[in-house]
């Protein structure tokens, strides 16, 4: 065959690729210069993207791309390679540090990877995902140029330390609560918001549920389905669904004493 065009035109079986044995030699250069721009372009995957059918990566792709706590106003995130819709392609980015982090008191925050100008790029972010476009994977809302990577909450004036795992981002300051009810006394259906504690991109939480005396302790995301039941006067850590608004709905099953205090510990990782 000729010269080829584009890394679609080469052929899996090596005698059927150019050059071949009647072209003059001084045309090896180009074909070094070509092949070695597929190289190139498998390595950056900037080539045509290929679809899980085909053995490759999906839109939903992420590896890698770990944030790490390192201190209130820096984050290590590691290595790693995530497909962006907008690119249509896998970007690859070194391990990298963010560091002279200056954010506002108790809000959400969003931790983003993009492209810009070929450079694999980090943002972090007020501005929420979107919808999720394949399984969990989301982009920065109003757009799909930006990879959402992961939510992050800043306490008083910095990022709140954390542990990020495949199921759980978890709170690790241990001398800190982060209430979402604090001696709840109710006997009947309840609604207690989790928003400032668990991110809008997951309904899964570690709850930390100190049950009051009396009567035993239910919580789930709706009043006919709860998921947890905690026996009066205990201590447990529990996962839990919320609702998609990051609502719970909890009740005792009868008059109690003291008051049952909810504390959030973790938050699903989904991405």
């Amino acid at each position: 065959m000729p010269l080829p065009s584009s890394i679609a035109d080469l052929s899996t079986t090596a005698g059927s690729n150019s050059p071949a044995g009647s072209e003059s030699p001084s045309l090896i250069d180009d074909y070094l210069r070509t092949y070695a721009s597929y190289i190139a372009q498998l390595r950056d995957r900037t080539d045509t993207p290929v679809t899980p059918a085909l053995g490759g990566v999906g839109t939903g792709y992420i590896d890698g791309l770990i944030p790490i706590w390192v201190t209130a106003t820096e984050i290590l995130v590691t290595a790693g390679s995530a497909y962006i819709p907008s690119l249509g392609r896998c970007v690859t980015a070194a391990a990298a540090s963010l560091s002279g982090l200056s954010l506002t008191g108790n809000t959400w925050y969003y931790l983003y990877i993009y492209d810009s100008a070929g450079v694999p790029t980090y943002e972090i972010s007020t501005t929420a995902p979107g919808a999720t476009y394949s399984g969990t994977a989301r982009t920065k809302g109003g757009g799909n140029s930006r990879r959402f990577i992961c939510a992050l909450r800043s306490g008083s004036s910095a990022l709140r330390p954390f542990v990020w795992a495949t199921d759980y981002v978890t709170y690790t300051d241990g001398a800190a609560l982060y209430p979402i009810l604090s001696n709840g006394l109710a006997t009947s259906p309840t609604i207690v918001s989790g928003t400032a504690v668990i991110p809008l991109t997951t309904q899964r939480a570690l709850l930390q549920v100190y049950a009051a005396t009396g009567n035993s302790f239910s919580i789930g995301p709706e009043a006919v389905q709860p998921l947890l039941s905690v026996a009066a006067s205990t201590r447990v850590l529990a996962p839990v669904i919320c609702r998609t608004d990051q609502l719970f709905v909890y009740t005792h099953a009868g008059t109690v004493t003291g008051g049952t205090t909810l504390d959030i510990r973790g938050y699903g990782s989904e991405r």
